[in-house]
């Protein structure tokens, strides 16, 4: 008589982290099983442990760890097995999608060497049918164009392109077990839609188990069996998807679900984690109630775009087509569009990094693509733009202060030492940070704290507009419920106006008077936040509303 598998196919208990030379937890007594076949998502927020414990499932973090508990697989304890077993299992059992297939491919090889490359080390097929296993494996990720892809390189592919490459060589040895860390982050909602499809299919297909990992916890509704709910290390909850999203009994669940943006009701200020977790609860059932979202009108622009134009390098191929629209004073013009509709391109343009191939853009009656240099600068006193990854944004060894300080002594040179560092404390201020940051250097920061650094840097030039380009894309949902209240506020404390660049549809409705869509470098729809989201008149708006969670 044949035994049966065990349901459990593995099983985490008691299981904790620290580092080894500080003894600092960073994952307290986890418990929770995974079933065979099963899609799990792991969800909370940044630090809350998820990728740590995820990547110890399979052995892949430093020896400078301390890993307590056991981890059961199919019935073994992983914590007992060396180097040499993990990576059999790794090779045969369990495999793993990374976040930023940028980071994980190597740019100097073709992506069908890469494939091919986890063939070699891993089965025994010869070099022919390596390649014919790197044809199929390109076709189940649905790659259109196989033997182009084969041959091209990381940098030549979208990025939903390399993130079905990195899927390709996850499934290369067959694996039982999917672990997906955060894999379509970065991504626009119609690739994002595409990838989790995707991964949802494969599991059915294969029989597979899922562990994934992600912050959004409308994604892990939308796909997952069961969710698990990290905090701080510990596992705060657990439940059905239904369970979850719907009868959350932990305050911290509870925020998560309900920080996100309301598309049927609009709520403002957007609720945050800590008042679900603060004796002021009871003030979510007064903003629950939701209010009428003011119809604003505009009637003074501030920039007018006409017929413009641009390519880059002088191509044929042009990336922004004939564009007209007016920037009115005191709005805020949320800009939507798929990966490579033109978006930050636009945003490049209005801030004059880009040089346009026709057109014009009048702010005060002057069409500000025919400024000199003089001109220019004192254009960007009055236009700033806040970019999307505050990392990359600001250099690592340099103090808060002296970013702040910086540009003051750039713009306003007049300024004394003393004056700019004055103004810098009262830029903190103004984004809600602490003082105490001014001597602090960007790693010390988490991410919603270097993005509101961001943001009192392009303050400090007192600039009527500001460009947002994807500057809560990266960021926990409970995070960017208050960078989303910051920047309300400080539009009507400040009289500022705002274009909004986002690939999440929810938000850019929430935060914006009117949307703009983009496709292919041509405006598809333009008109009132609330008539584009609820009766879009584009096919192309209906595909990226479907596509948004």
């Amino acid at each position: 008589m044949q035994m049966e598998e065990p349901r459990d196919w593995l099983q985490v208990k008691k299981f904790s982290i620290e580092l080894a030379d500080s003894k600092k937890s960073l994952v307290r007594e986890l418990t929770f099983d995974i079933h065979r076949s099963e899609f799990v998502a792991m969800v909370g927020e940044s630090g809350s442990g998820k990728s740590i414990t995820a990547m110890s499932l399979v052995h892949l973090i430093p020896s400078t760890f301390k890993l307590t508990g056991e981890i059961l697989f199919q019935g073994e304890n992983v914590l007992d097995w060396p180097a040499e077993k993990f990576r059999e299992i790794r090779a045969s059992k369990m495999a793993l999608i990374f976040q930023n297939p940028m980071h994980c491919l190597n740019p100097v090889y073709t992506c069908g060497w890469q494939i091919e490359e986890v063939l070699k080390e891993n089965t025994n097929l010869s070099r022919g049918k390596r390649k014919i296993r790197c044809e199929e494996l390109l076709g189940q990720v649905r790659i259109q164009d196989v033997d182009k892809t084969l041959k091209s390189y990381p940098h030549e592919l979208s990025g939903g392109q390399k993130q079905r490459i990195m899927i390709a060589m996850a499934l290369a040895s067959e694996p039982e077990m999917l672990i997906a860390d955060e894999p379509t982050t970065a991504l626009d909602v119609l690739v994002q839609k595409e990838i989790l499809d995707l991964v949802k299919e494969i599991q059915k297909a294969h029989n597979l188990t899922v562990l994934f990992i992600t912050h959004d916890l409308n994604v892990a509704v939308n796909y997952a069996d069961r969710i698990l709910v990290m905090k701080n290390g510990e596992l705060v909850e657990t439940g059905t998807a239904h369970e979850i999203f719907h009868a959350a009994k932990h305050p911290y669940t509870q925020g998560l679900v309900n920080c996100k943006p309301n598309t049927e009701k609009y709520i403002r200020p957007l609720p945050t984690v800590e008042l679900f977790e603060s004796t002021a609860k009871d003030k979510w059932a007064e903003l629950s109630l939701g209010k009428e979202k003011v119809e604003w009108k505009g009637t003074t622009p501030l920039l007018t775009v006409r017929d413009l134009n641009f390519s880059y390098n002088n191509s044929d191929t042009p990336v922004l087509k004939g564009l007209d629209f007016e920037l009115f004073e005191g709005e805020t013009l949320g800009l939507v569009g798929a990966s490579g509709c033109g978006k930050s391109t636009l945003g490049n343009c209005l801030m004059l990094f880009e040089k346009t191939v026709g057109g014009s853009v009048e702010y005060k009656d002057e069409n500000i693509l025919n400024f000199s240099k003089s001109k220019k600068r004192d254009y960007r006193k009055t236009v700033q733009m806040v970019f999307q990854d505050p990392y990359g944004a600001m250099h690592n060894k340099q103090k808060i202060g002296a970013h702040l300080m910086e540009i003051q002594k750039v713009h306003f040179p007049k300024r004394s030492k003393a004056e700019r560092a004055l103004r810098s404390l009262e830029l903190l201020d103004m984004v809600g940070l602490s003082r105490d940051y001014f001597d602090s250097k960007p790693n010390e920061l988490s991410g919603g704290q270097r993005q509101r650094v961001c943001i009192a840097r392009s303050l400090a030039l007192e600039p009527k507009v500001l460009i947002f380009d994807e500057s809560v894309a990266a960021l926990d949902v409970s995070v960017q419920a208050r960078i989303l209240n910051l920047l309300n506020d400080l539009k009507e404390a400040l009289s500022l106006t705002y274009i909004f660049i986002s690939h999440d549809l929810a938000v850019v409705h929430y935060i914006s008077d009117r949307i703009l869509v983009l496709k292919d470098g041509e405006i598809e729809e333009l008109g009132a936040a609330s008539e584009v989201y609820s009766h879009p008149k584009s096919d192309y708006t209906r595909l990226l509303l479907e596509s948004s969670f």
